[in-house]
């Protein structure tokens, strides 16, 4: 018998929801095809914790949102507030990331220009990447994008996957799980700074 726990194998992804069974029980007990529990709330507070569970079910539940369907969504456009213009694909969103601004903003092309000629660029990550505009320009140009989300008040990593790209719900102070030398870009709107 090994007394500091080398006889074992832990995958590096999921492997901190092996610390959390119970929970990890619960909120995977569901009738499949049954009925949609409101359990986001749940499933972030496992996410806090460093257990990032898959998705049940490829259905919102909009219980814990204030708004409840992807029409109210898109309508909130004038309100204040992060992002609430950012589901609105053919307002604002429709021409993000397209050109350089002459500021901070750079277009998707003039960045990919700059890439070595013997380099190339495939994948990608996106930290609070909203409702996955630059996941979507990129993918325009084959480039596959991660888009990290944290779902505050709108569940982004639904409509992310709506859109056919890949989100990821992480933590803040969650550790990537990506290995070394896996990204060929990064890209961050809003998240990392003030």
């Amino acid at each position: 018998m090994d007394r500091i726990g080398s006889d074992e194998i832990h995958s590096p992804i999921g492997a901190v929801c092996l610390r959390f069974q119970d929970e990890l029980n619960q909120y995977m007990s569901y009738d499949i095809g049954g009925e949609c529990l409101a359990d986001e709330v749940f499933a972030q507070m496992l996410v806090s914790k460093g257990c990032e569970p898959l998705p049940k079910r490829s259905n919102i539940v909009w219980d814990p949102y204030t708004c409840k369907s992807h029409k109210c969504l898109i309508e909130r456009k004038n309100n204040k507030g992060y992002c609430k213009d950012c589901f609105d694909l053919q307002g604002r969103e429709k021409g993000r990331w397209i050109f350089d601004d002459g500021g901070l903003d750079f277009g998707i092309d003039q960045v990919l220009g700059t890439k070595r000629s013997d380099s190339t660029i495939h994948i990608g990550l996106d930290i609070d990447g909203g409702t996955g505009t630059f996941a979507a320009r990129m993918k325009e140009r084959n480039v596959t994008i991660i888009t990290s989300t944290l779902d505050l008040d709108s569940s982004f990593s639904h409509f992310i996957a709506s859109r056919g790209l890949t989100p990821i719900h992480l933590s803040i102070s969650q550790r990537l799980q990506f290995f070394e030398n896996t990204l060929d870009i990064v890209h961050s709107m809003e998240f990392i700074g003030n």
